[in-house]
C-alpha cells in the first residue's frame, strides 16, 4: 500500500476527485478559500492499493516546535473512496495514514464526516461521535411531491412572499454580494455568533472565483430592494447541492425571504438534474430553531459524525498538561489543547 500527503496544487488531487464521488468540500478550492477563514494549510491524506483508493483532505495547522494537527475545514470534508475499496483496506489504510501523519509530527487529527457520503463509515481507529440531526430533500421526487412534504406554516409563508411580490434569482454578477455580505454580518452579531463565522470579503471572492461556477448566490428581492440571500454549493459528481450561508435583511424578516429561495432553490436543482439539497442542522448540530426552520421543508434526516483521533499520545498529553496516569478523553471540544490555548488567550 502506497500512502502519502499531497497539497493543493498537486494535480493529482483533481485526478483522485474525478474516480471519487465527492462533495464541494473535498476539492483543492474548497481547502484554499478555508486557508482564508481557518488558517492552517491544506493538504489531504492519499492511499491506494490496487486499484482501491481513500482520500481525506486537511486542513494543517502548526503548533511550535515541528509539531502540528490535522482538522476538517468547515463543512463535510469527510473520507471518500473509490467504488468497491473493502472495509479491510478502508481500515488498514486509515491506519496507515495515522502512522504517516505521526511520523510527520502530527499531534491530533479531527474530522467532519459528510451526513451523506460518510453514512455507513465506520472506523475503529479514535472515536466516532454523533453529534446531531440533518435535513435534506429529495429532488429526485416530482415539484408536486416536493411541495407537499414542505410544512403547511412553511407553504403558506412562501405563498404569501410571492403575493407581495418577492422574487428569486441567481445573482450571477454578484451584483449584490456586498449587501449579502452586510446583511449577513449583522445576523452573527445579532445572534452573538463567533468570529469564526464573520468570513470577509476575500472569503466570498475566493469562494466564487476558485470554485468555478460550483457556488451560487440566490437572492430574494421585493422590487428592487434586496430582500434576502443563500449560498449554495455545487457537486456534479455526487449530485449533492449544499445550503452554505444565508441571510435575511432587517426590513424583510417578516416576510420570510429564505423559505421562498429554498423552495425556488429545490425546482431549481432539480430541473439541473442534481438528485439531493442537504441543508445541514441546526447550531452545532442541535435539534434548535435552526434545525426546525429545516425540518420543515421534508423529513428526511441523517446524521452529522465526526471522527477524533489522538496520533500522537505522548504529544498530545504534553500539550494538554496532562501526566500519565490521566486517561485521554477524546469526547467534548477536542483536542483538548486547543480549548485551553482559547481560555488562556482570553484571559489575558
Amino acid at each position: 500500500m502506497i500512502i502519502t500527503l499531497i497539497n493543493t496544487s498537486d494535480p493529482q488531487w483533481n485526478d483522485i476527485l474525478s474516480r471519487c464521488r465527492h462533495d464541494v468540500y473535498h476539492t483543492p478550492a474548497w481547502a484554499i478559500t478555508s486557508e482564508i477563514s481557518e488558517g492552517g494549510s491544506g493538504i489531504a491524506a492519499y492511499a491506494h492499493h490496487l486499484g482501491q483508493e481513500l482520500f481525506v483532505p486537511m486542513l494543517r495547522r502548526e503548533l511550535g516546535d515541528g509539531r502540528w494537527d490535522a482538522s476538517s475545514a468547515y463543512g463535510y470534508p469527510g473520507p471518500i473512496c473509490s467504488d468497491g475499496a473493502s472495509q479491510e483496506f478502508l481500515d488498514a489504510g486509515f491506519r496507515g495514514i495515522i502512522d504517516l501523519l505521526q511520523s510527520q509530527g502530527c499531534v491530533s487529527w479531527f474530522m467532519r464526516l459528510h451526513p451523506l457520503l460518510n453514512a455507513s463509515w465506520h472506523i475503529a481507529e479514535g472515536l466516532t461521535v454523533d453529534h446531531g440531526p440533518t435535513v435534506s430533500m429529495d429532488l429526485t421526487q416530482s415539484p408536486e411531491v416536493i411541495w407537499q412534504h414542505i410544512r403547511a406554516t412553511h407553504r403558506r409563508a412562501i405563498k404569501k412572499a410571492r403575493e407581495l411580490g418577492m422574487t428569486v434569482s441567481v445573482d450571477t454578477t454578484h451584483q449584490y454580494l456586498d449587501a449579502f455580505i452586510d446583511s449577513y454580518h449583522s445576523d452573527m452579531r445579532r445572534l452573538g455568533a463567533s468570529s469564526y463565522y464573520l468570513f470577509n470579503r476575500d472569503y466570498f471572492d475566493s469562494l466564487f472565483s476558485r470554485l468555478d461556477g460550483k457556488a451560487v448566490l440566490m437572492i430574494s428581492q421585493r422590487g428592487d430592494d434586496f430582500a434576502g440571500g443563500v449560498v449554495y454549493t455545487l457537486s456534479p459528481s455526487s449530485g449533492i447541492i449544499q445550503y452554505h450561508l444565508s441571510t435575511t435583511h432587517a426590513d424583510h424578516r417578516m416576510h420570510q425571504p429564505a423559505k421562498l429561495i429554498m423552495h425556488t432553490a429545490a425546482l431549481w436543482g432539480k430541473a439541473a438534474g442534481y438528485q439531493r439539497l442537504h441543508l445541514g442542522g441546526g447550531i452545532g448540530a442541535a435539534e434548535d430553531s435552526l434545525f426546525m426552520f429545516k425540518r420543515g421543508f421534508n423529513h428526511d434526516l441523517h446524521r452529522f459524525r465526526s471522527q477524533r483521533v489522538i496520533v500522537d499520545s505522548h504529544e498530545y498529553r504534553q500539550l494538554s498538561r496532562l501526566d500519565a496516569d490521566t486517561k485521554l478523553n477524546q469526547d467534548g471540544f477536542f483536542p483538548a489543547y486547543r480549548k485551553q490555548a482559547q481560555s488562556e488567550t482570553a484571559s489575558r
